[in-house]
């Protein structure tokens, strides 16, 4: 059975070729219980994986075949409790290698993977999609939104205004995501007055702080449509919330205004 959920995460049939024990990157904080002590220690674990965990450790070091008691606490929601085996031990810190040991547990596989199933896979999602956020220019990034909604409006007679800055904004980003964002904004935004007379979109630049810069879309007349905040709640917010920005928006008689923050690198 649980090779079967293993093979949900590490998929064989992909052609990928998996240790049992390999580890991925995951702190979470433990509390080890030695053999023949009553004492706890609190420490953390860097690195897990279904057959077992690296400790961080400084002093009070076990020996080789100890039995330990361990519960490994990923958020006040999810701990895992259990018995495991010291089968290594690093008692001097070595360049990237903290000094500690590995505990590969006991009592049945089974139970161990079920659990670390969920845990294993959406932190190794987490890794796969911040390996690709690249540092991105907004004007670059902006300038093919803008041409983007340009070709799927298609005829229009309203003007759309970019105002590049001269200098780059680099943020960190997945830069698909954000021309996305950023084209379905603009096309929401501009189609119900792409044919009104005299009708404008602009998009300005603004860096508000050294680490915050705004993106400034204000149409008029006020051309949102219907379907902009369902748009915002479906398909952008959940890729701001990713690259951890922020959206504000304010629909008048005057303009429509949607302002995006973004981290700058």
């Amino acid at each position: 059975m649980y090779y079967s959920v293993e093979d949900a995460v590490f998929s064989r049939k992909a052609g990928y070729t998996k240790r049992l024990d390999e580890r991925i990157e995951l702190t979470s904080k433990v509390n080890i219980k030695m053999a023949n002590s009553a004492r706890v220690i609190s420490t953390f674990s860097t690195n897990i994986s279904f057959g077992g965990f690296f400790v961080a450790l400084t002093d009070n070091f076990p020996e080789l075949g100890d039995i330990v008691e361990f519960k490994l606490m990923f958020s006040s929601l999810e701990s895992l409790e259990g018995k495991g085996k010291i089968v290594w031990v690093r008692k001097e810190a070595k360049v990237g290698e903290q000094a500690g040991c590995g505990i590969q547990f006991t009592e049945g596989r089974e139970k161990y993977v079920q659990f670390l199933v969920p845990i294993i896979n959406e932190t190794r999602t987490r890794q796969i999609e911040s390996a690709s956020f690249k540092v991105e220019d907004v004007n670059d990034i902006l300038a093919q939104s803008v041409r983007a909604a340009k070709e799927k409006i298609s005829k229009t007679v309203t003007e759309i205004y970019l105002l590049p800055q001269e200098e780059k904004i680099p943020i960190l980003c997945r830069s698909p995501q954000m021309l996305s964002v950023f084209s379905l904004l603009i096309y929401e935004i501009v189609h119900p007055m792409r044919e009104i007379k005299g009708s404008n979109c602009m998009i300005a630049i603004k860096t508000k702080s050294k680490k915050i810069v705004d993106i400034i879309f204000t149409c008029m007349p006020p051309g949102a449509s219907l379907f902009v905040e369902a748009l915002i709640e479906e398909k952008i917010q959940p890729i701001l919330d990713m690259h951890k920005a922020k959206i504000n928006c304010e629909f008048n008689s005057i303009s429509s205004t949607i302002i995006i923050s973004l981290e700058r690198v």
